[in-house]
């Protein structure tokens, strides 16, 4: 008997539901991907049934379902019970209860119990417990809930892209026209947009931005309060709310620490500020505070703008993606982006429902120093910041160089003025660092004794200045005693060694000095009178000996140095330069 039924039922309604179980358990057992079509749209699948069974097999038992029909409606309540077989051929034996409608189009699932897919997820966790798989059939749920609204959106846009909670509601980024994803986080590069048009709706399809935009950033990402939006490169704010705060008519919306303003924007070759009620004053005799219609460069306030995660910003979240392998997305604000000083975006950002606790966990972004150059453009140095969980955990760091002029468009820059990579460094970490010699020219120091020079062109390009000293700083910078102090590394055969494969070493020795005086006249040209220093500067390639005198090419940098290096080795001529050969790896 395929149902025994503890109330009256009427034949026929028994076999179409004979007919309705035996296609859904059929559906089931083949992860049938149209399975959401047996249940209610609030119900949300549990696709933990589907990727859990990859090792287990499992099977339904129609013939001894029973079913009970509920006093308070004409739902009926189904036990059907269920075997799981093991690898090792062992079985278990469990039954599920499900709650069925029947509805004028045939029987819909209302609720099922969780039975089947905690046993699925326990034994492919290996763990004793089912704790960690309800962890995970709670996220099932939310994502399920959340792609049975899309699926229902779908019906009105070509795509849904993203979501996102903002102030307890569900925000739907949806896509007309042809969508490919824009942020591969795969090495291949980052698009703006595409053959599509952007918006964002609620669950029940009430518009908060129309779609017609072809970028739209996450919601507080930009301002608290607001999503960013941009089209044919001009951008706007919408409210959360739905309310146009901006029209989408602005070369740049810029934050302000200033009083009474909400931004700064930018329109052509003018500056203004916006009220908090949206409102637009280019008139400079609208506020007192007169750097709201200047440039950010030439009013410093560039040195203001922030991005930190965690922080307000609202992540994007496929809605079709995997409960494991969940991770959102940070589109970064227009006024960080603009720079280039990071991807458009970050599509690895890690959420809570990521259950292998891996992808960017924080960011920060700032910048540091500007500095006019001329009366074209400026020099800008950006910081960047990511951590994040994988295998071992991860941190990185970075400076940018940035030559940029007062319409803020960007005309040069140095990616990596200084790394930091949180790791790699038998010096015992001093941090890499930068500074500015002159306007125009700066330093970057590695950690690891090594110095690297930066110049801005007339063009506002910026220019790696090389030179064929080994020593480089002696022609680029006004040394002190801190060159001659930090420590560096060679590495070594370990084999050779006992074990160690580096040297670290500390100080100068008394060779090395007269080295770094005599490379700064062997650059010119200088011929050497003595056979030690015509020996060792005619092994190098670059070395052209053509002047029995060569003060006349010496820049000032140049002869402070060699007074410099000559007074160290006489107060420190009798000091030892420290070696420790180390044992050192490195982690990757």
């Amino acid at each position: 008997m395929l149902l025994a039924s503890s109330c009256a039922t009427p034949e026929n309604k028994e076999q179409e539901l004979k007919v309705f179980l035996t296609e859904w358990s059929a559906a089931l057992t083949s992860r049938d991907e149209s399975m959401p079509r047996f249940y209610d749209p609030r119900f949300a699948f549990p696709t933990t049934i589907f990727n859990e069974a990859v090792v287990l097999s499992y099977s339904f038992d129609l013939e001894h379902a029973t079913m009970l029909s509920n006093t308070d409606n004409d739902n009926l309540q189904v036990t059907v019970p269920f075997q799981l077989t093991y690898p090792d051929n062992t079985v278990e034996d469990d039954s599920i209860n499900l709650t069925i409608a029947k509805t004028d189009k045939g029987f819909l699932i209302l609720e099922m119990s969780q039975e089947l897919a905690l046993k699925l997820k326990a034994y492919n966790l290996r763990q004793n417990s089912t704790e960690y798989a309800e962890l995970t059939l709670q996220y099932d749920s939310i994502l399920g809930g959340i792609r049975s609204w899309a699926n229902a959106l779908r019906k009105h846009y070509d795509s849904v892209v993203f979501y996102t909670e903002v102030e307890n509601q569900i925000l739907f980024y949806v896509v007309k026209g042809s969508w490919e994803y824009p942020y591969p986080y795969d090495g291949q590069k980052q698009r703006d947009g595409g053959n599509y048009k952007m918006g964002v709706v609620t669950a029940e399809n009430r518009v908060i931005i129309p779609v017609v935009y072809s970028k739209i950033y996450n919601p507080d990402g930009s301002f608290n309060g607001m999503i960013e939006v941009e089209i044919d490169g001009v951008r706007g704010l919408y409210r959360i709310s739905g309310e146009i705060f901006l029209p989408a008519e602005f070369d740049g919306i810029y934050p302000t620490t200033i009083p009474n303003a909400f931004a700064q924007v930018k329109k052509g070759d003018n500056y203004g500020w916006v009220d908090n009620n949206g409102k637009v004053y280019f008139d400079p005799a609208s506020h007192e505070n007169k750097k709201l219609f200047l440039s950010p460069l030439e009013s410093n306030a560039v040195l203001d703008w922030e991005f930190n995660y965690p922080g307000p910003v609202k992540l994007l979240i496929n809605p079709y993606e995997n409960t494991e392998q969940v991770t959102g997305v940070i589109i970064y604000p227009s006024f960080v982006r603009d720079f280039g000083i990071t991807t458009i975006a970050n599509p690895d950002v890690m959420v809570e429902m990521n259950q292998f606790g891996m992808g960017m966990t924080n960011t920060e972004i700032k910048f540091e120093k500007v500095e006019t150059i001329s009366d074209k453009f400026f020099g800008l140095v950006a910081f960047f910041m990511e951590a994040g969980a994988d295998a071992r955990g991860y941190h990185t760091s970075k400076n940018d160089l940035l030559v940029v002029d007062k319409r803020m468009n960007l005309l040069g820059h140095q990616e990596y003025l200084t790394a930091d990579y949180g790791n790699q460094d038998p010096c015992g970490g001093e941090s890499p660092s930068y500074r500015t010699i002159e306007p125009g020219l700066y330093e970057s120091h590695d950690g690891n004794g090594l110095y690297a020079y930066y110049k801005i062109t007339a063009d506002g390009a910026v220019e790696h200045l090389k030179t064929n000293r080994k020593f480089n700083f002696t022609r680029f910078a006004k040394i002190d005693e801190s060159y001659f102090d930090r420590c560096r590394y060679e590495q070594i055969d370990y084999r050779e060694s006992n074990g160690a494969n580096l040297v670290l070493i500390k100080g100068l020795s008394a060779e090395e000095l007269d080295i770094m005086r005599n490379e700064i006249f062997a650059e010119y040209g200088l011929i050497f009178k003595t056979d030690k220093w015509k020996t060792y500067f005619e092994t190098k390639p670059w070395y052209n000996p053509q002047y029995d005198n060569v003060d006349e090419f010496l820049t000032e940098t140049d002869k402070v140095n060699i007074k410099f290096i000559l007074e160290y080795k006489q107060l420190h001529k009798d000091m030892q330069v420290q070696r420790d050969s180390i044992s050192y790896g490195w982690a990757g």
